[in-house]
């Protein structure tokens, strides 16, 4: 289960645009490319990811998806567009989507030193492979992927999140194994109560 409500996320997300903008209007590396800046200030990336978060918001997809991928048109190096497709395709049940977006959204924001970015991306990741139905186990992977950068990055992850996922997931794994062989001994009784062994001939 995620730590934040979904809403709560992308309010927060929301909030720190502003942020995004004036990271986008920093000077670039020579061999980068910046977006142009719009005449209010703000980067046309930030911009549509502004508007996405606003369709997502009101439960607009659709809308929300194209917002996002227009901005990953205009900056495909930057994670935050990936990361909020992800929230979207994750909310719609998309989770295979969902799970290649998170994915990339924690890549790009490695290679960029992104470790707040990088966080999100990672725990989107798990999330999204502890939903998906048969991937216990690449989700509690996942989750210890996620738990060795929170351990080393408490500031903008959660280990102890990691460690109840996991423990949760063992537990789970722990019940299978149990009741296996006692489902095993129901399903050989019902077999036996269906076809029961017809009485043997007395001797003559």
């Amino acid at each position: 289960m995620s730590r934040f409500p979904v809403a709560l996320t992308l309010a927060l997300a929301l909030a720190t645009l502003p942020t995004l903008a004036a990271a986008q209007d920093a000077p670039s590396p020579p061999s980068a490319t910046p977006p142009s800046a719009t005449p209010h200030g703000t980067t046309p990336y930030a911009t549509q990811c502004a508007n996405g978060l606003r369709l997502l918001l009101a439960r607009d997809f659709d809308g929300a998806l194209g917002a996002f991928r227009a901005a990953v048109q205009l900056s495909g190096s930057d994670p935050r567009a990936f990361y909020y497709m992800g929230e979207t395709q994750r909310v719609r049940g998309e989770l295979t989507e969902a799970l290649e977006m998170f994915r990339t959204a924690a890549r790009l924001a490695g290679a960029s030193n992104d470790a707040a970015m990088q966080a999100r991306g990672l725990q989107g990741a798990a999330e999204a492979l502890e939903r998906s139905e048969g991937r216990r186990n690449d989700a509690r992977t996942a989750w210890a992927e996620y738990m060795r950068f929170a351990d080393q990055n408490p500031t903008v992850a959660f280990p102890d999140l990691a460690r109840a996922r996991i423990q949760a997931l063992d537990a789970m794994r722990e019940l299978d194994e149990t009741y296996a062989d006692v489902r095993e001994r129901i399903a050989t009784r019902v077999r036996e109560n269906a076809h029961p062994t017809p009485p043997s001939a007395p001797s003559p």
